[in-house]
């Protein structure tokens, strides 16, 4: 359809396009709001939702070059600086972030989407304290707004404060967070079915279903014997297909399933409770962090199939995963190019193997690195799980290669980003999720220096078995660093 510059033809256009936005039709959307720049190129607010679009699509880059434009057409717009400050935020540009959500503030002060965005630039920053404060003044004002009660309670999850922030950890599940995708869509489907938060479960049939990402929902997994022993009488996962193998090998549960249509929730189940909300259901803290490992187990058959595949390689056997899902706006800033670990790759004596899907793994082909690559024949997990297995090592970014690694008890050398994650929290070489983990943190932008720590520890703590030395070189790989 083809607009005239007739304001009356561009506004309902606009509307149609704000229908269509505000329920998740974002092509549709997109498609209205390109229409009616076409007809108006000086059109600030559909230049501006365009940019949005781009921005809730996961293309920061898109969405600062159209949400700069609108600012250019329509100066001191404190929408449009809120909003370009959350743009450059997500393309890791926090200082930039921190000063369009200032400039927006200096306009409207009491604007809580320029606060809460204001409070996340200021936390990527180190600073913490001011972050918090953004989050608390924010909810001083309105205390039913999620996103600052589930940023505030990532602030205190990350400091080890479980008793506060997994309570605001749940705000994630209200609209403004869950909002209108698969999360929204199966909330919307268990209206019916009662939230399970700790009561007793004796002879009732509970359905846990998995959210967020898969090394999530591996962490988690250690929750659901100790929910069965709550006396649940049927325990039911729901789970993405990569995980289904492995979930339904957890002795502790009944049934697994991957496809939603056709289920009749009100009649098969007591209750319900996304995997995430197990700490707050079991009131976690962080020394009762159910962590003994290994809480996931390999089939013998699996097992043995691999342990003849690695037989030929040379131990120790490390697996390397170098770049986590593009699901995930921090993605560029937690994983790493593999040629960055060529100083590593390059030690004898060490048989490499990936654990890299993905599009990354095509990085393998220009490497030249001499890695072994089995993942073609890993189509799930529990596959991915019975390769490890057979590891002497992993080293991984923060994905959920890590997850599984730490799962099944083996060491594994976890590469964190300096802002770190509510998980991996501040300051520790070690995990209290995952007693066989170290952490390796960074202190600056960048990995370099990551990388160099990584090599002096594979140098010092498995050259002895390299050279034919005494033994023991095993045990060093879980010292806290």
């Amino acid at each position: 359809m083809a607009y005239t510059r007739a304001a009356g033809a561009i506004d309902k256009a606009l509307k149609r396009a704000l229908d269509h936005h505000r329920v998740g039709r974002f092509a549709e959307a997109e498609a209205l709001y390109l229409e009616i720049v076409a007809a108006d190129p000086a059109h600030a607010d559909a230049t501006h939702l365009l940019g949005l679009v781009a921005l809730q699509r996961g293309d920061p880059v898109r969405a600062i070059a159209l949400i700069e434009r609108a600012d250019e057409l329509a100066p001191s717009n404190p929408v449009f600086l809120a909003n370009l400050g959350d743009a450059y935020q997500k393309l890791d540009c926090p200082e930039r972030a921190r000063e369009c959500c200032e400039q927006a503030l200096e306009l409207k002060p009491d604007f809580p989407a320029a606060r809460i965005n204001l409070g996340n630039a200021l936390a990527s920053l180190g600073h913490r304290d001011a972050a918090e404060e953004c989050f608390r003044t924010v909810l001083a004002a309105d205390p039913s707004l999620d996103l600052a009660r589930l940023n505030l309670g990532l602030l205190r999850l990350l400091r080890g404060d479980y008793a506060t922030g997994l309570p605001l950890y749940e705000a994630r599940l209200g609209r403004a967070n869950s909002g209108i995708g698969d999360t929204g869509r199966l909330l919307a489907k268990l209206r019916a079915v009662p939230r399970w938060r700790g009561e007793s479960l004796q002879g009732k049939r509970v359905l846990v279903w998995t959210e967020q990402g898969l090394g999530d929902s591996v962490m988690m997994m250690r929750y659901l014997k100790p929910l069965k022993e709550r006396g649940a009488d049927v325990l039911t996962v729901l789970c993405e297909a990569a995980l289904a193998r492995m979930m339904g090998g957890v002795p502790e549960v009944d049934a697994v399933f991957s496809d939603t249509a056709g289920k009749d929730w009100r009649r098969r189940f007591d209750f319900h409770v996304p995997m995430l909300s197990l700490p707050l259901a079991f009131d976690t803290r962080l020394e009762t962090i159910p962590a003994p490992v290994p809480y996931l187990a390999v089939p013998d058959d699996l097992r043995s199939k691999w342990a003849r595949k690695v037989e030929p390689l040379q131990a120790p056997r490390v697996g390397l995963a170098w770049a986590g899902g593009k699901k995930t706006a921090t993605d560029a800033r937690r994983s790493i190019a593999l040629a960055s670990f060529a100083p590593l790759l390059k030690q004898r004596g060490i048989s490499f193997v990936s654990l890299q899907k993905g599009p990354e793994a095509s990085q393998l082909a220009s490497a030249r690195s001499g890695i072994t690559d089995w993942m073609d024949d890993c189509d799930d997990l529990l596959e991915t799980a019975a390769l490890i297995s057979q590891l002497d090592l992993v080293i991984s970014v923060d994905t959920v290669i890590a997850h599984v690694a730490g799962a099944l008890g083996k060491p594994v050398w976890l590469l964190n980003r300096k802002e770190s994650e509510w998980r991996w929290m501040l300051d520790r070489a070690d995990s209290p999720w995952y007693p066989t983990m170290r952490i390796f943190r960074q202190q600056h932008a960048g990995w370099s220096e990551v990388i160099q720590a990584l090599g002096t520890a594979i140098e010092s703590e498995l050259a002895p078995h390299r050279k034919g030395g005494p033994g023991g070189w095993l045990g060093n790989l879980f010292r806290r660093g």
